[in-house]
């Protein structure tokens, strides 16, 4: 099994006539779908607060929110990017700690876990 990154390759044809014709080419091998971001934030009651979601992956996954409800004035939004953005400013009385799950979701089947020999 492979691992990720860049591996260059050179494909050669020869008919046994003329010249050869070769072509290079760069096979690029990149990580399953991932959250790559931290899996956690702080934000400050009465102070603006702005956290960026990152993903890897191809294709662009989309990513949701499920979980506690949010602190009031604070939202998720899914910037279409491969990116979503938590903002806003808690109010008064909203301090404390808020589990949710965030999922990325592309489209594509998930490859098999395979470990490692």
């Amino acid at each position: 099994m492979g691992t990720n990154g860049n591996y260059p390759i050179t494909i050669k044809a020869s008919n046994g006539v003329g010249t050869d014709a070769s072509q290079s080419f760069t096979l690029v091998v990149q990580p399953n779908l991932q959250i790559t971001s931290a899996n956690h934030t702080d934000f400050l009651v009465g102070s603006a607060g702005s956290f960026t979601v990152t993903t890897s992956g191809t294709p662009t996954p989309t990513l949701s929110e499920t979980g506690a409800a949010l602190p009031s004035n604070v939202t998720f939004v899914d910037n279409g990017d491969g990116t979503a953005t938590l903002a806003g400013t808690p109010i008064a009385g909203t301090s404390g700690s808020y589990a949710i799950t965030i999922t990325a979701h592309n489209g594509a089947s998930p490859m098999p876990h395979r470990p490692s020999p």
